[in-house]
């Protein structure tokens, strides 16, 4: 396989917003090379907390690993976000997963309204390699498993969200005693819909509880091994 695109890093950043620096291609000995003079430029005139997307690097190896490791020795925190499922058992393999930052795919929202949309935002930029079909299909569950925590357990929620063997795990936990079921709204009937649209969605779906109050809501998709639509 012949990437027709060369290792590359740059800056994502502003004023008012986070320091992101994301890379391309493959981190081998070569890639690390020639990504060397732009991360020397960011980490000579930053030290604070850096975030480093990794979503479009299609290979690493301890060369890369290399790179990773003297980036967080030498600014104040490090965080790595869109980590492939094929580096994360880089990760994995070396000891090094829990000692890098990575973004588990955690987040916890607050009862409010908007929350459903900032749910839908943050779980978009974590699929955002996949088809427009299957980052709608995600969009759409999401949205209802979140909107099921606001109405009907009236709390705030968590959200997991997890890449694993070309599957991706959608969990939403609540604190409400309620257990969702599917129904069978009739065309007048306004409400009653979400789970429908959950399960016609995913490849499976179900709910744990969680001790004596609340709740998990779970779903699995299917991703496409192949990746996002052509430009």
């Amino acid at each position: 396989m012949v990437d027709d695109v060369g290792p590359t890093a740059h800056l994502v950043s502003d004023d008012a917003g986070p320091i992101v620096l994301a890379f391309r291609g493959v981190l081998d000995i070569a890639g690390v090379q020639a990504v060397r003079p732009e991360v020397d430029a960011v980490l000579a005139r930053h030290v604070g907390p850096l975030t480093l997307d990794l979503g479009r690097v299609t290979f690493m190896d301890s060369s890369g690993i290399a790179l990773l490791i003297e980036m967080a020795n030498r600014v104040e925190d490090l965080c790595i976000v869109h980590l492939p499922d094929n580096l994360r058992r880089v990760l994995e393999i070396t000891g090094l997963l829990g000692h890098l930052g990575v973004d588990d795919g955690r987040r916890r929202f607050d009862a409010s309204l908007g929350a459903v949309a900032e749910a839908r935002a943050w779980t978009a930029d974590l699929v955002r390699d996949q088809p427009g079909r299957i980052r709608d299909a995600v969009a759409l569950v999401v949205s209802e498993l979140c909107t099921n925590a606001l109405v009907h357990a009236s709390s705030g929620f968590d959200l997991h969200v997890e890449r694993s063997g070309g599957t991706l795990l959608v969990e939403v936990g609540d604190d409400g005693i309620g257990m969702p079921a599917l129904q069978e709204a009739t065309p007048v009937e306004p409400h009653g819909r979400g789970l429908r649209i959950v399960d016609e969605l995913t490849t499976d779906w179900g709910v744990t509880t969680v001790g004596g109050s609340g709740k998990t809501v779970w779903a699995r998709i299917d991703l496409d091994p192949v990746g996002a639509d052509p430009a």
